[in-house]
Parts: structure tokens; sequence; C-alpha cells
């Protein structure tokens, strides 16, 4: 059996207060001590990819889990998953949605 082995990545700088996102990869059969460095190195690029976007549909046909394209605020596109969808039907059927992806 291989041994356990602790191996950690952070940001510095974060501003005072900001909350930590902890990400913890536990008895994964393909994760040896071996290689645990480059799979850390991958799941720690992929966060640093990820951009969350709330967004508000209007009688949208989208569901959770479905694959959108979409405008941000910096004038830049969002290629992700929508992971959250509350909607209203008292005022509007207007759907605040929060989409998942990376800046393309």
């Amino acid at each position: 059996m291989d041994g356990k082995k602790l191996v950690t990545e952070y940001t510095a700088g974060l501003p005072a207060g900001t909350v930590p996102n902890i990400i913890r990869v536990e008895d994964e059969k393909l994760v040896s001590s071996f290689n645990s460095a480059d799979v850390l190195a991958l799941v720690y690029d992929y966060y640093q990819q990820r951009y969350l976007q709330k967004t508000k549909l209007f009688a949208s046909l989208a569901a959770p889990g479905d694959s959108v394209y979409m405008n941000t605020q910096s004038s830049m596109h969002l290629k992700g998953i929508i992971e959250r969808m509350e909607t209203d039907l008292a005022k509007g059927f207007v759907s605040v949605c929060d989409v998942i992806g990376v800046v393309v």
C-alpha cells in the first residue's frame, strides 16, 4: 500500500478576510506519492481558472447543468455550466443563475 503524503498549494497576497477555499483529494486510487505533485498542480490550475457569474434570465428555457456562453461584465465571454438556478414565478418568471466556467 502506498503511504499517504500531504501536498499543499496556496495563493499568497489575498485580501484580508478572504474565505479559505480548501480542496481535499483523499483515498483516490490513481493518486500516489509519485504523482501527487502533478495532480495538485492540475487541480490548482483548474480552480484558478474557474469564474462565477451571477446573472438573471427572463422566461428562459435553460436548466441547471446546461452549457452556456455569455458576456461578462468585463466585455469578455464566459463558457460555463449553470450550477444553480432559482426561479421566481410570481415576479415574471425571472431566474437568478450561478454560472461557473472559464473566461474565453
